[in-house]
């Protein structure tokens, strides 16, 4: 049965499908984020041990480190800012969910009362079956005994 409420059910389904495809993302923006400051550490460790012994390379090794250093930060301040993120979507899609459940429950509570009325409706037609019956076999009754 259609009410009044399917067009913002709709609405807000797609809203709620719109945040999850978002939490998706950035909680694969979280992972990528993840896998490339493990790679970076696995990097540095393994430039780290290949130029403790020399220095001659030193001062090349120094440079790289900085810049992998100011890559990693780089890498903090995008978790960091994809997790905020992430907090603010998940906001949304609890505030979303909880008025998703309200318009349901309103969609439920019209459907429930239109068919309260159907049934009060045709409660109205058996009585009033019931009592032209009732009526008609008294007439024959009466007339029968008037005989």
């Amino acid at each position: 049965m259609k009410t009044p409420y399917d067009a913002a059910l709709r609405l807000r389904q797609r809203e709620i499908d719109a945040v999850s495809e978002r939490i998706a993302r950035a909680t694969g923006d979280l992972d990528r984020i993840e896998t490339e400051s493990r790679a970076l550490d696995a990097a540095m460790r393994r430039e780290a041990a290949l130029a403790g012994g020399e220095h001659r390379l030193a001062l090349a090794s120094n440079a790289y480190f900085a810049r992998k250093r100011r890559e990693r930060v780089l890498l903090g301040e995008q978790a960091v800012h994809t997790h905020r993120l992430l907090d603010s979507l998940r906001e949304e899609a609890v505030e979303a969910l909880g008025s998703l459940r309200a318009i349901e429950g309103a969609a439920t509570e019209f459907r429930t009362e239109a068919e309260r009325e159907i049934a009060r409706g045709e409660q109205g037609e058996a009585d009033d079956r019931a009592a032209l019956d009732f009526m008609t076999a008294r007439r024959q009754s009466i007339a029968r005994r008037a005989q």
